[in-house]
């Protein structure tokens, strides 16, 4: 299941995977989340639509194996504990539906069309440079999630991803954003050092082997 997850986070397709919480519950050991029906175990109310302690736990295993997949043992075990994720992940969860909120009331649209293109060009789908649907099928699946599924999430994502482009690449600009500019620009610093001629020391240091 990680080779698979490995796999899939490459590139773009790798970022729409994990925003949308594809990995199967059993991927990591919270099974007692789901002993809960008939109690409300919402953590956040966003525009009427409520986020889920088991989705948003979900999404904290996924970020944690993201970050091993990316950075292996380089990365600190005590950043990946869920109290040190929690709160960016839970932010980027109430972000991404408030943006699907604007992404509707504003009528945002991205053809199914685009979104078969990107699946097409992903290597993740491809055996021998060629887009294989079996192969889509198969990795989708053991991801736990349906390829329709897949394709309605991603669609979610690329809109996202449109509204996101439109404003990062604008030109405007407020005036206090120009001033701050301006200021940083002109901002100067006087420093002092301090300079050691290296033969007055070198023979007062001793380096152990050790």
């Amino acid at each position: 299941m990680l080779e698979t997850f490995r796999r899939l986070i490459r590139g773009w397709l790798g970022k729409v995977l994990i925003t949308i919480f594809i990995l199967p519950f059993a991927f990591f050991g919270v099974s007692s989340i789901f002993q809960s029906a008939g109690v409300d175990t919402s953590v956040a109310e966003v525009n009427g639509i409520e986020i889920e302690e088991r989705d948003l736990l979900r999404a904290i295993e996924i970020q944690k194996q993201n970050l091993i997949a990316r950075f292996g043992d380089q990365f600190p075990q005590e950043m990946l504990s869920t109290e040190n994720l929690l709160p960016s992940v839970l932010k980027g969860m109430i972000d991404r539906e408030l943006l699907m909120d604007y992404a509707n009331d504003s009528g945002h649209q991205i053809s199914i069309d685009e979104i078969h293109n990107r699946i097409r060009q992903s290597a993740a789908f491809q055996e021998n440079g060629q887009f294989s649907q079996p192969l889509f099928e198969q990795l989708i699946r053991r991801t736990g999630m349906q390829p329709s599924k897949f394709t309605q999430e991603m669609k979610k994502d690329l809109v996202g991803d449109q509204i996101r482009s439109g404003y990062a690449v604008t030109a405007f600009a407020t005036d206090s954003e120009i001033d701050t500019l301006i200021k940083l620009n002109n901002q100067q610093r006087e420093i002092s050092y301090l300079q050691i001629p290296l033969n007055k020391i070198k023979d007062q240091v001793d380096v152990s082997e050790e």
